[in-house]
């Protein structure tokens, strides 16, 4: 992926590269993968970064706790004593 980068950061500060012959020339020097250059070269980002992303989906599901009787029967006993008759 460092290499990716240093690439791309080498696009970016050389303004000779703004030609495509010139960008391909240079990409054809650049130690990086075949996928990757042909990314590049399309301009492809979701292309690219899949090539460089080598970790996992992480996915999180929230637990859910079922709600305790005790505590449902702590709110009624409350709304009864705060009940008032008119």
């Amino acid at each position: 992926m460092s290499k990716v980068i240093q690439v791309l950061a080498q696009i970016a500060s050389d303004a000779l590269l703004i030609n495509q012959d010139s960008l391909t020339k240079m990409l054809l020097l650049a130690e990086i993968s075949q996928n990757q250059k042909e990314s590049m070269i399309a301009m492809d980002i979701d292309a690219l970064t899949d090539s460089i992303h080598d970790l996992p989906d992480i996915k999180c599901f929230p637990i859910v706790i079922p709600e305790d009787e005790e505590h449902k029967t702590s709110i009624i006993n409350q709304h009864l004593i705060n009940f008032k008759q008119g």
